[in-house]
């Protein structure tokens, strides 16, 4: 009687592949591949080399600039003091002026003038441009190339000791960028003096006017005074020349009650006297120490004369300075940047290609 045949109740697993990678095969593709590897990355970094050739390069000069200090603002000190001590509501703090001058050199359109009317930087720009149009862009583009940066620490504004802004200019030439910045500059220093001494000007021209219309009414209210008090005089005569009273009342040891509206107390000589004297005021001024003294002031304010101050409307804590480095990452960077991307994807490639070579 033969054994009984048994059957397995379950399939065995099926042998599953390795699935480990071999690193030391992968190195040895990438050794046989070497001189592919070497002249891809090698291509990369020439590439790399012609791009940092062919790439415009960009130079930014800086300027750092502060509020004036009573030493930049000495010019105007002298007629400052002459106009407050004469009545003339001046109120230019240093803070004042700065932010001014922060202001007119951050107006596109200022710098747009100054680049029509500066020669030397309108020639570039004809050279370069022919075209209207393209003239206009090229304006536009230099004025976005201003920059003005206030530089106070917005989260920590107690840590920094003073507020300074940053002002910069960014070009193709390291010289150009910093003689434009210092040219513009000194540009907008000749417009803020400019705009603040007329400014001055009209401050002092419209305060004279205003003392000659305040003098104006005070003669006019003291002519009508003198008028009155000679009507008035005029009709007092008359009772003291009705009542028959010729000397004073009280220069003849006599006293009397007098009339609140028309003194007779003078007598008829007395009020005579004082009508004839102030029928010969011509000018009441002469008599009031208050108008003498508005004429005076009239006067001096009229002698003032607001000088062409050169005073500086900021303090340089570092002036135009000429670049030493262009702007974005430098040549070596840039070529070692294109040679390990030129690496990297050789390696990939040699790795892709023996991959499918292994597949198929």
């Amino acid at each position: 009687m033969s054994a009984p045949e048994i059957i397995p109740t379950s399939m065995p697993y099926p042998t599953l592949p390795n699935k480990e990678l071999d690193l030391l095969l992968l190195l040895e593709h990438l050794l046989k591949a070497k001189k592919r590897i070497m002249t891809i990355t090698l291509v990369f970094a020439v590439t790399g080399l012609m791009m940092v050739c062919l790439m415009p390069q960009k130079w930014t000069s800086q300027a750092i600039v502060t509020a004036p200090e009573p030493a930049q603002l000495a010019p105007l000190h002298p007629v400052l003091a002459t106009m407050q001590a004469l009545g003339v509501d001046v109120k230019k703090t240093p803070a004042d002026v700065f932010n001014y001058f922060i202001k007119e050199y951050s107006s596109r359109s200022l710098f747009q003038n100054w680049v029509m009317t500066s020669p030397s930087v309108l020639k570039g720009l004809v050279d370069e441009n022919t075209d209207a149009e393209q003239m206009q862009k090229a304006i536009v583009k230099m004025a976005e190339n201003l920059k003005v940066q206030n530089n106070l620490d917005t989260k920590h504004p107690d840590n920094t000791p003073y507020q300074s802004w940053t002002l910069s200019y960014t070009g193709k030439d390291p010289e150009k960028a910093q003689q434009l910045l210092n040219d513009y500059t000194q540009f907008a220093i000749i417009r803020v003096r400019t705009e603040l001494l007329d400014t001055l000007k009209h401050q002092l021209s419209f305060k004279i006017n205003v003392e000659k219309e305040k003098l104006a009414l005070a003669i006019d209210d003291l002519n009508n005074q003198r008028d009155t008090k000679i009507q008035r005089l005029k009709y007092a005569l008359k009772i003291a020349d009705a009542a028959g009273i010729k000397k004073p009342v009280y220069g003849e040891g006599l006293s009397a009650k007098d009339d609140p509206d028309y003194s007779i107390t003078l007598g008829a000589d007395g009020l005579a006297a004082k009508l004839n004297v102030e029928k010969s005021l011509s000018d009441v001024a002469t008599i009031n120490p208050d108008l003498r003294n508005r004429e005076y002031k009239i006067a001096q304010l009229t002698r003032l004369t607001i000088p062409n101050a050169q005073f500086m409307p900021f303090k340089y804590q570092l002036s135009p300075s000429l670049p030493v480095k262009h702007d974005g990452p430098g040549k070596l960077l840039i070529v070692l940047m294109m040679s390990a991307i030129g690496f990297m994807l050789a390696n990939a490639s040699v790795l892709l290609r023996q991959a499918l070579q292994a597949r198929n």
